[in-house]
């Protein structure tokens, strides 16, 4: 994404260089597992503090990653259960920030839909340059969905042709696809409007 927008990369929270000014820049912790609550007091604080952008993502196929593909799938289906629950949040993720931005007067925060971002190429992996979307690049066990992804672990050839890196995680092609529907995707995915757009709205004010 900064590549995208042009700004300096985040440092992994553990790295030694994340000092000083590389501090200030921010921290790239596993974003995914921060939860939204109840409360949306917390959006009203980041506009408070001067946050005039925010993009909030929903929550991924959570049935279709390759843990728990190797946990709990039978024959190789998405989880039905977590897809629903997937399904189900999305969308009220949206109504919550379509609420926030009415109370606001303004577009600030920006839902992302990353379930269907990610369900394209899951649902179609070879049209996207994939040869599988249910086995990891790196892991072990059904799936290459057990465990994390250790030197021990099974490796693919070439991760360019996995849509997950781990069991958990997507391979950095299929983040690049995520970001480009960030970037330029219709409001299918980005709601009420993609990056591309706020960058060129935001240029002109």
């Amino acid at each position: 994404m900064g590549q995208h927008i042009g700004s300096e990369p985040t440092l992994p929270y553990l790295s030694p260089q994340l000092t000083g000014q590389r501090l200030l820049v921010g921290a790239n912790f596993a974003s995914a597992g921060i939860g939204i609550l109840n409360d949306t007091g917390v959006q009203f604080r980041l506009y408070e503090l001067g946050a005039r952008r925010v993009l909030v993502t929903g929550t991924g196929p959570l049935g279709c990653v390759p843990a728990e593909l190797g946990m709990r799938s039978r024959n190789g289906q998405c989880v039905p259960v977590l897809q629903q629950a997937s399904t189900l949040f999305n969308p009220q993720l949206t109504q919550m920030l379509n609420g926030l931005n009415r109370k606001i007067g303004s577009d600030v925060f920006i839902a992302t839909n990353t379930q269907l971002m990610h369900s394209d190429f899951i649902s179609n992996p070879q049209a996207y340059g994939f040869v599988t979307s249910k086995i990891a690049c790196c892991g072990q066990g059904p799936y290459n969905g057990i465990g994390l992804c250790t030197p021990l672990s099974n490796l693919c050839p070439n991760r360019d042709l996995y849509a997950f890196w781990d069991p958990f995680h997507p391979s950095e092609k299929a983040n690049k696809i995520i970001v480009q529907q960030i970037m330029t995707g219709s409001t299918e995915y980005m709601h009420p409007m993609n990056l591309s757009t706020i960058l060129a709205l935001d240029s002109k004010a």
